[in-house]
């Protein structure tokens, strides 16, 4: 059995998590928006206000996409992502609870489909878009932290 210390996101946490997902995921997309603007605003031979309201739209998608992201992590909805919890890993189940003992989740391994680990925290994905966050200095010690990878290295090779 591991069992974390308490833990929680930080909602500045939570906005560097998504926008680098969405980097990732749109770059391309991105880079696109910047290229298309650069060709409107000066390679194109017709000098029209509407070329010149194009370039500036596929320069500005980018910024709107992050202030709506940064609208979403600030919102009172998300409040649950950001409630104080611990995880405790046993018999095949990660089990999330907050500070009133009070069972928050509980889930199979079987549910979780990839795990990612960053720098200074894992992704547990149960699906596409949703995950659990689990950050490394939660584990009480190295030898969980070992534990807890063996547990998802052993399980992806199923």
């Amino acid at each position: 059995m591991i069992e974390t210390n308490n833990f929680c996101l930080s909602k500045k946490e939570y906005l560097n998590i998504l926008l680098h997902q969405r980097i990732r995921k749109y770059r391309w997309l991105y880079l696109f928006c910047y290229l298309l603007g650069l060709l409107f605003l000066c390679g194109w031979p017709v000098n029209s206000i509407i070329l010149r309201f194009y370039s500036i739209l596929c320069f500005l998608t980018p910024f709107i996409e992050f202030y709506f992201l940064y609208r979403h992590t600030k919102s009172k909805d998300n409040s649950i992502f950001f409630i104080e919890r611990r995880m405790i890993l046993n018999n095949g189940k990660i089990s999330f609870v907050n500070e009133n003992i009070s069972l928050l989740s509980e889930i199979s391994f079987d549910f979780i489909i990839k795990k990612v680990v960053r720098e200074k925290y894992y992704l547990l994905y149960l699906s596409k878009n949703s995950f659990f966050y689990v950050p490394k200095s939660a584990f009480k010690s190295f030898e969980d932290m070992n534990e807890f990878e063996q547990e998802f290295s052993i399980k992806s090779l199923l």
